[in-house]
């Protein structure tokens, strides 16, 4: 099982220059709450490993594929 403590140290490991989620929640918006959203999270992690399942709204993403421009000959 998940607790507020272990939730609140992977949060410290979050890449903070990604953009925003499609709820538009940066990361950094979880990171700097307060303390009682690691309570809900590991809440909500807990109830989704207990019942096998995940949230469908939680599944939605989008990706955006950025091709960086090469030199040709070198």
């Amino acid at each position: 099982m998940c607790n507020s403590y272990k939730i609140k140290s992977l949060l410290h490991g979050l890449p903070l220059d990604r953009a925003a989620g499609k709820d538009g929640i940066f990361p950094e918006h979880i990171l700097y709450a307060d303390a009682s959203v690691c309570d809900y999270l590991s809440s909500l992690f807990n109830v989704c490993l207990m019942h096998g399942k995940i949230p469908q709204e939680c599944m939605q993403t989008m990706s955006l594929y950025l091709f960086a421009k090469t030199r040709m000959g070198t």
